[in-house]
C-alpha cells in the first residue's frame, strides 16, 4: 500500500515510563484510508543498533588487517551480545504493549503467543 507524507503521519502516543505506541493518523484530504494500526515504537533502539553497526564494521576492519582471531572472535562476542540487548528491550517493549492488550481476548491472545512462539524458535 502507498504511504506518503501527504496521505498519512504518524503520531506517538506514551503509554508508559518508557514506552510509547507509534500511530498512524489520516491528514485531511488523504487520498487512500487506512486502517488506524498501533504498536510500540522502537526508536530508544537506534542508538544502540548504530552501535552495533559500528562494531560489525570494526569486526570487518580487524579481518581486514588480519588481526589476531581470538581478538576478532571477542569482537564478534561483543557485538552478538549488544544485538541480543536490542532483541531483549524489543521483546519486552512487545510483552508489555502488545501482549496485555490482547489478555482480554482469548482468541488475539492465542494468536499473538503462537506468533511470538515461533519468532523466538528462529
Amino acid at each position: 500500500m502507498p504511504t506518503n507524507a501527504q496521505t498519512i503521519a504518524l503520531r506517538l502516543l506514551r503509554i508508559g515510563p518508557a514506552i510509547f505506541v507509534c500511530e498512524r493518523i489520516h491528514l485531511p484530504g488523504a487520498k487512500i484510508l487506512m486502517t488506524e494500526h498501533k504498536h510500540p515504537c522502537h526508536s530508544d533502539q537506534l542508538v544502540r543498533l548504530k552501535r552495533v553497526e559500528g562494531q560489525v564494521r570494526g569486526v570487518a576492519r580487524m579481518i581486514e588487517e588480519q588481526q589476531y582471531c581470538v581478538d576478532i572472535l571477542n569482537q564478534i562476542k561483543a557485538t552478538t551480545r549488544a544485538l541480543e540487548a536490542v532483541e531483549r528491550a524489543i521483546l519486552k517493549t512487545h510483552l508489555r504493549a502488545c501482549i496485555k492488550d490482547t489478555l482480554n481476548n482469548t482468541t488475539d491472545f492465542e494468536i499473538k503467543l503462537e506468533e511470538l512462539m515461533t519468532t523466538l524458535k528462529r
